[in-house]
């Protein structure tokens, strides 16, 4: 096994740790605006995460977004 084989370990640590602070917030939110208005802030708070995760992706891949 190589030197990094060992970070899914951390990555899984702070995954699980990010989805406890999601679902404490989440609930907060519920109690608040509801439970439409409370995905409709989880998914457009995330969505500027995946568009860079998206470029950092096509950036490393040397790659262009596909076709449909």
């Amino acid at each position: 096994m190589s030197d990094t084989g060992w970070l899914w370990v951390v990555f899984t640590l702070l995954a699980a740790a990010g989805q406890t602070i999601r679902n404490a917030t989440q609930r907060e939110l519920t109690a608040t605006l509801g439970t439409a208005g409370a995905t409709h802030v989880r998914f457009l708070f995330g969505f500027p995460f995946s568009g860079v995760f998206l470029a950092a992706l096509l950036l490393v891949a040397g790659a262009s977004l596909p076709t449909p």
